[in-house]
């Protein structure tokens, strides 16, 4: 009942905001403060591999040598280790620092790409809450990752081209699978029109061919991975709800360029997250059991968030129709993960009354 509830209350004073047309900013403001707490306050028992780091970082407390010794040590995510180090530094000894700095550091981080692409907040953040949210109690780490990737995605839209690598290199640092950035950073580099869109969907098939290849060289370059490879881990399987959602949200996107005189701005956003839900559609279609991809993947889909506001910006017979089948798949993944505890989410415990 937790998660619906908070899911109640961000609804209904997202509703009171627009009503009232209250200032965007304060609209911001709470919502970090509350979506943030949902994980920032979680206990260490909540999420999988929450108490696995909530123990590496009271080791980082512990840590007195030098920063050159601590990345060896951590050398598979070093940005981590350097990073909450510094935090341990400024915040005190308290383990649970980990859980407060990891909620707060991934929230306002994505609100602040938010802003940057300027989408309808509201939604943008309602559809956080209902996709990613609750993942972000299981792998914090890697979700650290995806919002400074995501946030890099946005400062590269924006021209902010030396700020976005930086931000990509210090996702990469913190977990290795955000080396995606990479090709994400190549698409949005691109003009894209939709005969090329076209002719990159026909390049995609090909490449399919040589993923094979690509598992190799990945997993031979960076340490740690070649278990996913050799198939000792996978996925649960293929997520059909939010697949028909990406397929949906990426044909409505490229009808909107076709049907509408649109800025150029506005349609290179389109035209550009369509080709990301396209390499989406592509991972989570064929490799839905592999979760070396399924991880890879993540990254593509936080631009769903930024998706769906703008082609629901665009008034036409299909946006109700649109909207009622996305926000009603969302709903019933998001009462799937919960009624499935996956990501052992539940119960929802926190730091905050325990002994």
């Amino acid at each position: 009942m937790f998660y619906f509830v908070n899911l109640f209350i961000l609804l209904m004073y997202s509703w009171v905001f627009k009503i009232f047309k209250i200032k965007h900013r304060m609209y911001f403001i709470i919502t970090a403060i509350h979506i943030g707490g949902i994980i920032a306050f979680r206990s260490c028992y909540t999420g999988t591999d929450t108490y696995q780091y909530y123990n590496a970082y009271k080791m980082l407390i512990s840590y007195d040598g030098n920063i050159s010794e601590l990345t060896k040590m951590y050398a598979k995510f070093p940005g981590w280790a350097v990073f909450f180090k510094a935090v341990s530094s400024v915040c005190g000894r308290n383990p649970n620092i980990y859980m407060f700095v990891t909620g707060y550091f991934i929230v306002i981080v994505i609100w602040i790409a938010i802003e940057l692409l300027e989408v309808d907040l509201k939604q943008a953040i309602v559809l956080y809450y209902l996709i990613f949210a609750l993942q972000a109690m299981n792998i914090a780490r890697q979700n650290m990752a995806l919002c400074l990737l995501f946030l890099s995605a946005a400062l590269f839209i924006k021209g902010k081209k030396i700020f976005s690598i930086f931000f990509l290199a210090f996702a990469v640092s913190i977990h290795t699978s955000a080396i995606i950035g990479v090709p994400v950073l190549l698409v949005l580099s691109m003009n894209w029109t939709r005969r090329r869109v076209y002719y990159a969907i026909g390049v995609s098939v090909i490449a399919l061919l040589s993923v094979n290849i690509l598992f190799n060289i990945f997993t031979n370059s960076f340490a740690g991975y070649s278990s996913y490879l050799l198939g000792v881990y996978k996925a649960t399987g293929r997520n059909v709800v939010m697949q028909i959602i990406y397929a949906l949200t990426f044909l409505y996107a490229m009808w909107i360029p076709k049907r509408y005189d649109l800025p150029a701005e506005k349609e290179q956003l389109l035209l550009k997250g369509s080709v990301l839900l396209w390499g989406e559609l592509l991972l989570g279609v064929f490799f839905s059991t592999e979760i070396l991809i399924a991880r890879e993947n993540l990254y593509l889909q936080i631009f769903i968030i930024i998706l769906v506001p703008v082609v629901t910006s665009y008034f036409n017979k299909y946006r109700i129709f649109y909207k009622f089948i996305v926000y009603g798949m969302v709903l019933f993944y998001f009462s799937y993960r919960i009624m499935s505890n996956y990501g052992s989410i539940i119960p929802y415990q926190t730091y905050l009354f325990e002994r």
